[in-house]
């Protein structure tokens, strides 16, 4: 049994188009989950009194492991390289955290970034026993060295 998850999560200041934030949320998904899955939307007040809408978003299993597949076929080999490189900043138990940058995704692409608006990724992945995370990610393509 699989017992894999995915979660995805970004704000949108009052200063933001939410259905722009929404669209660039969706275009990481692959092509099937998009419209079939949809982000719960949360708004709070900010230290300014400004609303910030929160979505998350949560796949599992199967859907799970669509998203890791686009976002391996999503991202560049120069940051496949610093994940490899990065990748014990990144984990946590069995858990990879990724943040990817909004305005490329709202672009259709996924890049790494350490700083600015990102979409924050939690990957946990069904590794097989014997295995480790970091042989699971580069059989899945996203290390690359």
């Amino acid at each position: 049994m699989m017992d894999m998850s995915v979660y995805l999560e970004t704000f949108a200041h009052a200063t933001e188009n939410l259905s722009k934030v929404l669209e660039a949320l969706q275009n990481l998904l692959p092509q099937s989950l998009r419209g079939r899955v949809n982000p719960v939307i949360e708004t709070v007040k900010g230290h300014y009194d400004n609303e910030i809408a929160i979505l998350r978003l949560e796949l599992r299993d199967r859907d799970a492991e669509l998203f890791i597949k686009e976002l391996s076929s999503k991202l560049n080999d120069e940051d496949k390289r610093e994940l490899a490189y990065s990748l014990d900043l990144r984990v946590d138990g069995s858990s990879l955290y990724l943040r990817l940058d909004k305005g490329q995704a709202y672009l259709g692409r996924a890049r790494l970034t350490l700083r600015g608006e990102a979409i924050k990724v939690k990957l946990t992945p069904t590794i097989p026993k014997g295995s480790s995370l970091k042989e699971y990610l580069r059989k899945v393509g996203l290390l690359n060295v």
